[in-house]
């Protein structure tokens, strides 16, 4: 088993801000799964493998607390864009995790 199926994928249903490096236009879409080693997300614009971009995933407040948590925000390198039109999928990896 390689290393990237040997971590475990939790699907969540969040919202993702994300923009191209270095200076790109926020675009959205919604994270579909996330591992300890990267994200799959959808968007409807397409980045070709490779592409570095700044993302922001709002994280989900647990029941009975208060406030809303820190979101995640990471530096990814795309390396998988599956489908033929919008929403595509795009599967990243992280490269730097910003910690809060």
């Amino acid at each position: 088993m390689d290393e990237r199926r040997a971590l475990l994928r939790v699907p969540i249903n969040a919202e993702v801000r994300f923009r191209r490096l270095p200076d790109g236009e926020e675009k959205r879409g919604y994270v579909k799964n996330i591992s300890g080693s990267g994200i799959a997300f959808t968007s409807e614009n397409i980045f070709e493998p490779g592409t570095l971009l700044n993302l922001e995933v709002a994280t989900p407040r647990p029941r009975h607390s208060e406030g809303n948590p820190d979101p995640l925000r990471a530096t990814v390198r795309v390396v998988r864009v599956a489908g033929s039109e919008s929403p595509y999928e795009l599967a990243a990896e992280f490269v730097q995790i910003d910690l809060p």
